[in-house]
């Protein structure tokens, strides 16, 4: 799932600012690779659920505002604090269930926040989920 950074640059600026976004939290993000990914502060990017190939593994988007290259992931809305995952199928099998029993709300969400992202969200539908 791959959206080019010019496309994601045409949407507006509506995103929570780095320092804004809180460590353990679920967020929904527009990034190259997700709708949906926790914060991890010291890292100051969102763990994502992410599949390439077949195959499904935990990622890290970075948040935009660290800028290019880096910066891939907007935040738009804090959803909740979930249990600490440590570990990756834990991670991976709450992400893509959650994912999938709100991925409606979640593209709901995105329209919400962030208008411009109307039109670039419709490519998702084609794309394989999770």
């Amino acid at each position: 799932m791959y959206f080019c950074i010019k496309q994601m640059r045409k949407a507006g600026n509506l995103m929570i600012p780095l320092e804004n976004c809180k460590d353990g939290y679920l967020y929904v993000i527009y990034a190259r690779n997700a709708l949906l990914g926790l914060y991890v502060a010291k890292r100051r990017g969102f763990r994502i659920s992410r599949v390439k190939f077949g195959n499904n593994y935990e990622f890290v988007e970075y948040h935009w505002n660290l800028g290019e290259p880096h910066g891939t992931a907007k935040p738009y809305r804090e959803l909740f604090k979930p249990e600490a995952m440590e570990d990756e199928q834990v991670f991976l099998g709450f992400m893509n269930k959650y994912y999938e029993e709100h991925y409606a709300e979640i593209r709901d969400i995105l329209r919400q926040e962030d208008p411009d992202i109307g039109p670039l969200l419709d490519k998702w539908d084609d794309l394989p989920r999770i």
